[in-house]
């Protein structure tokens, strides 16, 4: 017995939804006009036509002669429409006649962008290629549910923070073991959000931050804003903003760097870890610091000629990095009480301010004046 390739209408059914309601008959019309795409023809116009015993359905390839008029006129052989049966239409893989006039056709959905045609359309169902998916969905679906049942209580814990199935309030909320179930659930339901949370450029940061809340050198006040043990603040934003998100960036930041080792150096402890390597990498770059800064200094211009050298979009993102030299909280800047819009606001604020300086050059020196001052003196 012949294997059979099965076409399917495709409005309004999809390969892997075949469970729809369909007219009970539609045919397609077995003589029609389409564009020839074949390779070395001029780009015209040509017709294909079904015969049940004909290989080829472009109409200069066949046998038997074609005249369009008697066509019209009902005076050549009549034709057999291909017909779809509750939206399906069967075909035995021997059937060259009827296959390649169905993938030449210009309903076929393949080919209906070239052809323009905007009606209702069909499409060749590959089962291969469609269970092929399946058993690899099911096999990464396995692959990934063993990935959780293997995974430490530590593991189990931060997958389930980057997912969201927890968060840092309440981390202690729900067990182990309704923490797997939640990400099973989570995996079954939406594999790519899964794989997309783990992967997060920002999740190895992340992971910092929720380490450091749950061994209390972090604390959040429940809503935006992160502060370390003592009560200075790390991390803030406004309303409907991750702060997890927030302080993962600033720790991702080159700038920070300073901070990103002492949480490390933190956790270490805390965790009881050795301790030692972390120290021999710190002497390594403060000895590296140090050569940077006799290099500084043996050209007194170079901070200055830096400075010089900004853009003003650059000056005033960097300005606001520092935190310290506009004189108000972001996403709200002043600068000798002209208030400026920085953060992370619709680009045209930024913008708007870029443009002030540049319109304003005492303000724009002053600017540079201070940021000079700033790195000078934190450099």
């Amino acid at each position: 017995m012949s294997k059979k390739i099965t076409f399917i209408v495709s409005s309004p059914a999809t390969s892997d939804t075949l469970e729809k309601s369909y007219p009970a008959q539609w045919n397609i019309p077995a003589l029609i006009e389409i564009k020839d795409t074949r390779k070395g023809s001029r780009g015209g116009r040509i017709y294909i036509r079904y015969i049940s015993y004909e290989k080829e359905c472009y109409v200069d390839k066949q046998g038997v002669d074609f005249d369009f008029q008697k066509h019209r006129n009902g005076e050549a052989q009549r034709l057999t429409k291909p017909s779809f049966v509750g939206g399906f239409l069967k075909v035995d893989e021997d059937d060259h006649a009827l296959l390649n006039f169905l993938r030449t056709h210009p309903y076929n959905v393949t080919n209906s962008e070239v052809n323009e045609h905007k009606g209702k359309k069909f499409l060749e169902i590959n089962q291969e290629k469609i269970a092929q998916e399946r058993i690899q969905g099911v096999k990464s679906e396995f692959d990934t549910l063993k990935l959780v049942f293997e995974m430490s209580s530590a593991d189990l814990t931060r997958t389930a923070l980057l997912t969201g199935i927890i968060t840092p309030q309440r981390m202690y909320d729900k067990k182990l073991d309704e923490i797997r179930h939640d990400l099973i659930v989570l995996i079954k339901r939406d594999p790519e959000e899964f794989y997309d949370a783990i992967s997060d450029e920002l999740a190895d940061y992340k992971s910092l931050i929720f380490d450091a809340i749950n061994l209390g050198i972090l604390m959040t006040d429940g809503n935006n804003t992160l502060v370390f043990s003592n009560g200075n603040r790390f991390a803030s934003v406004t309303t409907g903003e991750d702060v997890i998100e927030a302080g993962a960036d600033k720790l991702a930041d080159k700038a920070n760097y300073d901070i990103l080792k002492m949480i490390k150096r933190r956790i270490s402890a805390e965790k009881g870890e050795d301790t030692v390597a972390h120290s021999e990498e710190e002497l390594q770059v403060k000895k590296d610091n140090v050569d940077a800064k006799e290099e500084l200094l043996s050209d007194d211009d170079a901070l200055e000629k830096e400075v010089n050298s900004l853009t003003v979009e650059s000056l005033v993102e960097l300005s606001a990095e520092t935190k310290e030299i506009f004189e108000s909280k972001p996403p709200y800047y002043i600068l000798n009480g002209q208030k400026l819009y920085i953060g992370k606001g619709s680009f045209k604020y930024k913008k708007a301010a870029v443009q002030f300086l540049k319109d304003n050059e005492k303000n724009l020196e002053e600017l540079k004046t201070r940021y000079y001052l700033y790195r000078n003196s934190n450099s």
